[in-house]
């Protein structure tokens, strides 16, 4: 079973090698204030998640702000700074992220140059909906050694057997 959930995730290899293409030498923009949280060498993967899903959960313009410094370079080329991000997180995908009222984080599974975790949230209206989030360890200058993420996945079904939330 967990050869199936783990085919759609190496299907966005290229899509996700494109993305890091050209990202290129670009590193982490808008970096954090004295106070708010941002990229770091100290955060595991597990601790970006969960801090980006904490920002989404307020759903606030300075919460997204803060969501969107845990996007890799990559990501970043790809869905656009904060209006883009934020035209995303609108779409009918991954608006149940904003403002969800719960959000349960499974077992990182290690994956080809990346770490996948899954997550279940409680969206505001009470829905429960699954993601999956894909990190890599960044070489960018200003981000070395950071975990951020490179792209969250919508997905149904069951869990994989192995994985769990």
């Amino acid at each position: 079973m967990a050869t199936g959930w783990r085919q759609p995730v190496r299907a966005l290899a290229p899509v996700i090698a494109v993305l890091l293409m050209l990202a290129g030498a670009s590193g982490c923009a808008d970096q954090p204030r004295e106070h708010d949280p941002g990229p770091s060498p100290e955060l595991s993967a597990r601790d970006v998640v969960s801090l980006q899903l904490a920002a989404l959960s307020r759903g606030d313009e300075a919460a997204l702000t803060v969501a969107l410094r845990f996007a890799s370079p990559g990501n970043r080329a790809g869905i656009g700074e904060a209006e883009g991000f934020r035209s995303l997180l609108q779409g009918p995908l991954y608006r149940p992220l904003l403002g969800h009222r719960e959000a349960s984080i499974g077992r990182e599974e290690p994956l080809p140059g990346h770490v996948g975790i899954p997550v279940e949230i409680t969206a505001a209206d009470g829905r429960r909906v699954s993601y999956l989030y894909l990190l890599r360890r960044q070489t960018a200058p200003g981000c070395e050694d950071c975990w951020l993420i490179d792209g969250v996945s919508p997905f149904t079904g069951e869990l994989p057997q192995g994985l769990s939330i």
